[in-house]
């Protein structure tokens, strides 16, 4: 992204903005908005009028939120898409296990639980010996 100072010294950004963004009244785009999220720095912020500025180029209100119909609700979701985490599949226990044994750590402190275990059952029996273990 450039950027120009002008006379007043304030600062402006050169990058244009995609026409389908413009055609629905947004003065940003999908990528500037994340960006300035991702990247939590306050120059950019501060480019696009702080977060008045933002909310303006969003076309909301940072008291009431968003205010539309379906139709706009929409044209918000194809432009900027939903705001939805996707979901991972879920992992089975084993795989857990597995990843865990990969750890050289934990790998020796479950060996020595092991050796415990044996150690105290050989020297004091099955009952009390495998508390020691266990």
């Amino acid at each position: 992204m450039n950027i120009i100072m002008t006379r007043a010294g304030t600062e402006t950004s050169s990058h244009t903005i995609p026409e389908e963004f413009k055609a629905n009244g947004f003065g940003i785009s999908a990528d500037d908005a994340s960006s300035i999220a991702e990247s939590h720095n306050p120059e950019k912020l501060t480019l696009h009028g702080g977060v008045d500025g933002l909310a303006a180029k969003l076309k909301t209100c940072t008291t009431n939120g968003l205010a539309m119909d379906d139709q706009e609700l929409t044209c918000r979701q194809q432009l900027f898409g939903t705001n939805e985490f996707t979901e991972r599949e879920r992992l089975s226990f084993w795989v857990f296990v597995y990843e865990t044994l990969q750890d050289m750590t934990h790998t020796v402190l479950a060996v020595c639980a092991f050796v415990s275990l044996i150690v105290g059952i050989a020297t004091e029996g099955w009952p009390t010996g495998s508390h020691d273990g266990l």
